[in-house]
């Protein structure tokens, strides 16, 4: 499942989250390793199997998991994840097809202030 072999679980439950304006039912656990604490909800149906992650004042939320963006002349299906940072809002889509898996960035920091970054071409090496 990806979380590091030393993690001891502790504590479990379940949790509903809105995901493509759908409620989604899952499993989450507390983790702890030595100096961090972290949450993930899991649900094996999802494209990464699961759709949330929280550590101290960071969450990243998966808010949909389909959204198609055109990259030069190219769509690209991508997963779109919202994380969450003191007073910092970062969205980014992510397609596994395309290199380096992000499509797009959007930043947004405390007053409203918004960074966009998107490809907006695609070279492909030899």
């Amino acid at each position: 499942d990806g979380v590091a072999k030393d993690a001891k679980v502790t504590e479990t439950g379940k949790e509903t989250l809105e995901i493509d304006g759908r409620k989604v039912d899952g499993d989450v656990k507390s983790y702890e390793v030595p100096g961090r604490t972290f949450k993930i909800w899991w649900n094996k149906d999802l494209p990464f199997g699961f759709a949330k992650c929280s550590s101290g004042d960071e969450t990243t939320t998966l808010l949909k998991s389909k959204e198609t963006l055109e990259i030069a002349s190219k769509k690209y299906d991508c997963s779109v994840w919202e994380t969450k940072r003191g007073e910092t809002t970062v969205k980014t889509w992510r397609c596994a097809e395309f290199p380096g898996t992000v499509v797009r960035i959007e930043e947004t920091v405390k007053g409203g202030a918004t960074v966009k970054i998107e490809a907006s071409s695609l070279t492909e090496g030899k």
